[in-house]
């Protein structure tokens, strides 16, 4: 697996240089323009009181007084910061000091922060005893999305993916048995309805989305509160042969009618794959490539470790990397099903 805590948008490197400083100021009052006084305490608290002082100046200031190396992207080192707070943890009290679009990449082997322009990063957090999250995260204004997926498509990627989303369904297992948790899984091959619901009813889970799917055509499914397993999944498969049958008629119908040689060609092409469609539900019903579940860790794990259907489970769990993203935007945890291969 990779070592890379994060992986993200690179830009050139702004190195920090030294500034002025005061030590021991109660308040941004005592200072004079240009000055600041930072105290680290015990855990990395961080103490900042800052009158105008540059941004890069307070971040060295920061650096050697807690002994890790922070480096910053972008164009927002000559800024300069007037603010007061005490008692933040080290990477809030950074995020407050940068205040822009910016992401912190924490690498723990390295001892090392760095402060990254842009809006989207890929992370993998390896630098607790649990990692926590491995995926992608999409800045959009206020609202953050973290895709649990794959970075790529190569199969290199996905194993590595796999291999670090097991490894922390493991931990979770080990350490909260009892923990009610979410988790997507992904299957070795799409599978019927009828092996699906054998496969959920024996274990001790509640299904919450289900992912249909036919060659590289694929959805998704929630089901409501208090609905039955064999109820949604009857209804999905009357959704999607009433939606089957409905574009069927309609594309033999722009057949007969289009003269233009292209369109014609287009609208047979699809109206082919309507066809095969159309068999395929008539001889297997609607097919599956993934579902979401929710249930104690434990059982979840055994899933993963019993079921030989199961290609991923995914644990939707974001650890410390989804408690600092809430603090700043409106989350949203994505997680998304593996394709199987054609």
């Amino acid at each position: 697996m990779k070592s890379a805590v994060f992986k993200l948008v690179v830009y050139s490197f702004l190195f920090l240089s030294a500034g002025i400083f005061r030590v021991g100021a109660a308040s941004t009052e005592e200072l004079k323009k240009g000055e600041f006084s930072v105290e680290i305490k015990d855990k990395q608290l961080v103490d900042l009181y800052a009158k105008g002082a540059k941004l890069s100046e307070i971040l060295q200031d920061i650096s050697r007084k807690t002994g890790i190396k922070i480096q910053i992207q972008g164009s927002e080192s000559n800024r300069v910061v007037t603010l007061s707070f005490k008692n933040e943890p080290l990477p809030e009290a950074l995020k407050r000091i940068i205040y822009a679009n910016y992401v912190l990449v924490f690498t723990k082997t390295s001892n090392e922060i760095r402060l990254e322009e842009g809006n989207v990063f890929q992370a993998n957090d390896s630098s607790s005893n649990i990692p926590e999250f491995s995926g992608t995260v999409v800045i959009d204004g206020k609202v953050a999305k973290m895709f649990y997926t794959p970075p790529g498509r190569t199969q290199e990627e996905e194993l590595d993916y796999i291999q670090e989303r097991h490894r922390l369904l493991g931990e979770l297992s080990d350490k909260y048995p009892n923990k009610v948790i979410e988790a997507q899984i992904s299957f070795e091959n799409f599978i019927s309805a009828n092996v699906l619901l054998v496969l959920a009813a024996n274990y001790d889970i509640n299904v919450k989305t289900l992912s249909p799917g036919w060659k590289d055509h694929v959805g998704g499914f929630e089901i409501r509160s208090g609905q039955k397993l064999q109820e949604a999944v009857k209804k999905l498969a009357d959704l999607e042969r009433n939606l089957v049958d409905t574009m069927y008629e309609s594309e033999k119908n722009a057949v007969l009618e289009n003269t233009n040689s292209d369109a014609f060609k287009a609208n047979s092409k699809f109206l082919q794959e309507l066809e095969e469609r159309k068999k395929s539900l008539k001889e297997n019903g609607v097919m599956f490539y993934g579902m979401k579940v929710e249930g104690k860790a434990s059982e979840i794990k055994t899933i993963r470790d019993e079921s030989e259907a199961v290609k991923l489970v995914d644990p939707v769990w974001g650890g410390g990397v989804e408690e600092s993203i809430r603090k700043t935007y409106f989350l949203q945890s994505i997680p998304i099903p593996i394709l199987p291969p054609r």
